[in-house]
Order: C-alpha cells, then sequence, then structure tokens
C-alpha cells in the first residue's frame, strides 16, 4: 500500500511557518508580555494622608492610600498590568485633587511611572 504525502498551499505553508515561528518565542505575538504602570507621590514639602484613585484608560484599577511623612510612609503604589501600547493614566485624591492625564506608550515588559506632584503651602 502506497501512502501519499500531503501538500500544502504555499498560503497555507507561510502561515504553518508564521505558527511556528510565534510558538518558538514563547507566543509573544500572540500573547504579548503586559506593560505596568506605577505612581508615586511627590510631595517633598508636605506631611499628610490621602486615599488617591488610579485609572488607566478612563477605568478605576485601584484605590490606595499615600502617606507621606508618616509612619510608616507609603509613597508608591503597587504595579498595575496592562496591555502594551499607548495609555491614559491619570489620578485623583479622594477628596477631589486632580493631577493631570499622562498619555503614554508602555512597551511590553516595561513599567511607566506616573508622578505626582503635591504641593503645601
Amino acid at each position: 500500500m502506497r501512502v501519499r504525502a500531503r501538500h500544502l498551499s504555499p498560503a497555507a505553508a507561510l502561515f504553518v511557518a508564521l505558527t511556528a515561528a510565534c510558538d518558538d518565542y514563547g507566543g509573544s505575538l500572540r500573547d504579548p508580555a503586559p506593560a505596568y504602570v506605577r505612581y508615586v507621590v511627590d510631595a517633598p514639602f508636605c506631611s499628610f494622608s490621602m486615599p488617591v484613585e488610579f485609572r488607566i484608560d478612563s477605568q478605576l484599577v485601584a484605590t490606595d492610600t499615600f502617606r507621606v511623612h508618616l509612619t510608616p510612609d507609603h509613597t508608591q503604589s503597587q504595579l498595575f498590568s496592562t496591555s502594551p501600547g499607548r495609555h491614559k493614566v491619570s489620578a485623583r485624591s479622594v477628596a477631589g485633587y486632580l493631577w493631570r492625564d499622562t498619555s503614554v506608550v508602555i512597551a511590553a515588559g516595561t513599567t511607566f511611572t506616573d508622578t505626582l506632584p503635591f504641593y503645601c503651602s
């Protein structure tokens, strides 16, 4: 009995080759590594405790309470993962203070730190 080899069209062969290439790189073309955002308050002349809402692309991702020059100090958020690409990050205090929105492009596997300046008088 003779078995015939199955032949692929050029388009199908290209698809198989590209799929195999993605698998060789951990599927990075289909499932890229996440990007990250961290928020840091910069208030060198203040001492306060302030709840702050963090948003990525207008979606609330968390609320955290910064503690500046108080024990214990807490001036940076945890890391928030998002997809690589263009994003709008923003923050506002629960009391209503708004920091400017920031548009940023974040590469896969990297972290963007949104610095939140706050000055006391």
